[in-house]
């Protein structure tokens, strides 16, 4: 509730920022007038569409992400010396799952990577990574259907906030949109409509 009145004070401020000149016409202002320019616009509208991804994250996120999962998470805890014997140990563990993934390498309660893979042999592909150094954990979640991947990669970087990966969705056009990102989009585009600058 608090991140929702964040949210509709943002936007009266917005509002306030932009009739600033027109207010000034009538009325007595003390101190110097706030220009009301491209670059303060922009600023207001990024910090409005923030504040919708975190409200949206925590209203939809875990919800819609549920209902992409063909089988619940499943977590193996890199052990070994060295990235070669981690490696050889997350393999039998990769090869029991199916169907198209998405992982996730944790050290402790912090994500450093979220990562989609058509196959859970993608995995394999991190052999040599820097995360069977750094990570301790990897997860992965079976997803129903190839067209569902990016949908669910994204939902998960916006629960789990990886520290090395930002949210860029693949923008592959028979792919399924993340709703978050859809929503934070259609912010930005109304608000510079209704906030239009010549």
């Amino acid at each position: 509730m608090a991140l929702v009145k964040q949210f509709e004070r943002k936007l009266s401020e917005l509002w306030r920022d932009r009739i600033a000149t027109v207010e000034s016409l009538v009325k007595k202002r003390v101190g110097r007038k706030k220009n009301f320019d491209r670059a303060r616009r922009e600023k207001k509208i990024h910090e409005l569409q923030e504040l919708a991804e975190a409200i949206l994250t925590k209203q939809r996120a875990k919800e819609e992400l549920a209902s992409l999962t063909a089988h619940k998470e499943r977590r193996h805890h890199l052990r070994g010396r060295g990235w070669e014997e981690r490696a050889d140990n997350m393999r039998p563990w990769a090869k029991r799952l199916s169907g198209p993934v998405v992982y996730s390498f944790w050290r402790g309660k912090k994500c450093l990577y979220v990562g989609k893979g058509d196959k859970p042999s993608r995995l394999n592909g991190y052999a040599k990574s820097m995360y069977m150094k750094d990570a301790d954990i990897v997860k992965a979640r079976g997803i129903r259907g190839t067209s569902n991947l990016t949908w669910a990669e994204c939902l998960s970087k916006h629960l789990y906030k990886p520290s090395h990966n930002k949210i860029k969705p693949a923008k592959a056009k028979w792919r399924k949109r993340c709703p978050v990102c859809r929503a934070k989009d259609e912010i930005k585009k109304e608000l510079r409509s209704l906030f239009r600058l010549r």
